[in-house]
């Protein structure tokens, strides 16, 4: 092909409706993308391969199979990120899935020549954002619903009774109380809330020195309930470190690092 039928070529694909202005979705080769609208470095990417960038003149058969695969592989990878982002519960069921498709778009990108830290950077950054929303840290700005707010004030008013027959009967608290704990601290994450100070019913008026030991052991229970929260995740993340690819190392030590005061301050308490 001369360099003339080269050029118009290229004219050709960028402007034929392959791109819909407003909307950030592509034609790639007779594939129409739907969830590209999230990611502009996708966009900025596949315009480019579709303006020949990355190949020398008219992609073959087997190069458009494979620029069509890395399309369909994008877009499985940003609608489990639009399905993380709306519910806590959800982004852990599918945070697996978008470890494994972003290993699989960094494998088949090497294949068409595209570089995993310069041409496919953004893809960690689709990773960490579902990382994040699995365990609760992200900012989604949603309302505590009612259902939910309702869930919560039954949660502690169980706990608070818990917690005053234990007091009454001068036991330690129960394992039921942590998971209560728990279950009230998952419920104001999944909302993009601060963690809940929860009292010691009574408290208000036990002597100063009962105050203080309260206080204490408040303290300390928080530490387990932080611990045994993420204490599967911190298990399943020294897996991946062991003998996951290199994504999955990296996801599963920027967990571990983010997570490391709790992990101090429940081996420090161990230790006591």
């Amino acid at each position: 092909m001369d360099n003339f039928s080269l050029q118009n070529w290229r004219i050709r694909v960028v402007n034929e409706d392959a791109f819909r202005e407003g909307m950030g979705e592509l034609n790639v080769y007779g594939y129409q993308t739907n969830h590209f609208d999230i990611c502009p470095g996708a966009q900025t990417l596949f315009k480019d391969i579709l303006r020949g960038e990355f190949t020398d003149g008219i992609p073959s058969a087997k190069e458009q199979d494979k620029i069509v695969e890395l399309a369909k592989l994008h877009d499985i990878l940003f609608k489990l990120e639009k399905i993380a982002l709306k519910d806590q519960g959800d982004a852990k069921v599918v945070f697996d899935k978008v470890v494994e498709t972003a290993s699989d778009i960094y494998t088949l990108g090497t294949e068409i020549g595209l570089d995993q830290n310069s041409d496919l950077r953004y893809i960690q950054g689709h990773v960490e954002r579902v990382n994040d929303a699995a365990r609760g840290v992200d900012d989604i700005g949603r309302p505590l619903d009612e259902d939910k707010a309702e869930d919560m004030a039954a949660l502690i008013k169980q706990r608070d009774a818990l917690i005053k027959k234990h007091s009454n009967a001068g036991e330690m608290f129960s394992d039921k109380v942590y998971d209560l704990d728990r279950q009230i601290q998952k419920i104001a994450k999944s909302e993009g809330l601060n963690e809940i100070e929860l009292e010691i019913p009574g408290e208000e008026n036990a002597p100063a020195g009962d105050k203080v030991l309260n206080k204490k052991l408040t303290k300390n229970d928080k530490i387990i309930a932080a611990y045994k929260e993420i204490e599967q995740e911190i298990r399943d993340s020294i897996k991946k470190i062991k003998s996951g690819n290199e994504l999955e190392k990296k996801v599963a030590m920027d967990f571990l690092k983010s997570n490391q005061d709790t992990i101090k301050a429940y081996n420090n308490l161990k230790k006591v």
